[in-house]
């Protein structure tokens, strides 16, 4: 009997540390943008610059768009966010205060403008951000509301 329970307590371990495993995967304290850059007409434009800065702590990255005019910036921490996209022959084109919550996929598209390159649109209304890249569920709970739980009595910790 002692024998047995030597070999199936440690099996009992890994299956439950593989279980879990999945779960652990899952979370991410990380969002991305991404989007896909057009003309007027809808044609797509490739080869443009991307660069996106994070307002409150000054973090900045840059990709440049494929032949498809996508671009994605994976792994971004929370934040607020600006956007700012440039192509030869087009106006450079910036969006201010994009709200990145974790592991959310965020979309935003350009349109961009044939101009002199010294022009600059910028846009700074905030539009609710859907994510339409994942078909997950997720909610942003506020620290406030941790702490204004109802917990009739009982200890979160128990």
């Amino acid at each position: 009997m002692k024998i047995m329970n030597r070999f199936v307590l440690p099996l009992v371990v890994l299956a439950l540390l593989l279980g879990g495993r999945d779960a652990a995967i899952a979370q991410s304290a990380t969002g991305q943008i991404t989007g896909t850059l057009s003309d007027a007409t809808g044609a797509v434009v490739p080869g443009a610059a991307v660069s996106i800065m994070n307002q409150e702590t000054g973090l900045s990255r840059e990709v440049t768009a494929n032949e498809s005019g996508d671009y994605t910036l994976p792994l971004l921490p929370v934040g607020l966010y600006s956007v700012t996209t440039q192509a030869e022959g087009f106006q450079v084109v910036r969006r201010t205060d994009i709200r990145l919550n974790v592991n959310q996929t965020l979309r935003v598209n350009f349109e961009m403008v044939i101009g002199e390159v010294t022009e600059t649109i910028e846009v700074q209304a905030t539009a609710a951000a859907i994510d339409t890249e994942t078909s997950s569920v997720g909610h942003v709970v506020s620290q406030k509301q941790v702490t204004q739980l109802p917990l009739n009595g009982r200890s979160f910790l128990q």
